[in-house]
């Protein structure tokens, strides 16, 4: 017999593969859902704040403020310290000098 376009989905053949109906959600997509809503929920409060903190804070400080606390939770999220080689001492004092030596020739 000749199927209709789009059958295969009414009677449920598209889902033999062990995937789920359309209109059961599962415990992971609900997850993944409160998880976006929350997501949004942050970003509608950050641009509240933000628009709050614009008429305090002059632009430069405030792209500083973003960028050091968005850099602050990176760090905690990817752990860089904990795993890979330790640096020594050795390179601790060339990392601070560089970083004095090109901050004091930008500054000038």
């Amino acid at each position: 017999h000749t199927s209709m376009p789009g059958s295969d989905i009414l009677h449920g053949t598209m889902y033999s593969k062990g995937l789920e109906p359309m209109g059961v959600p599962s415990i992971r997509l609900t997850r993944y859902i409160v998880l976006l809503c929350f997501t949004k929920f942050l970003k509608a409060l950050g641009l509240f704040e933000s628009y709050d903190l614009l008429k305090v804070v002059h632009l430069a400080q405030f792209i500083f403020i973003v960028a050091l606390g968005s850099a602050f939770f990176m760090v905690l999220c990817q752990k860089p310290f904990s795993s890979g080689k330790t640096v020594t001492k050795f390179q601790w004092i060339k990392i601070v000098k560089h970083a004095l030596v090109e901050f004091s020739e930008k500054a000038a």
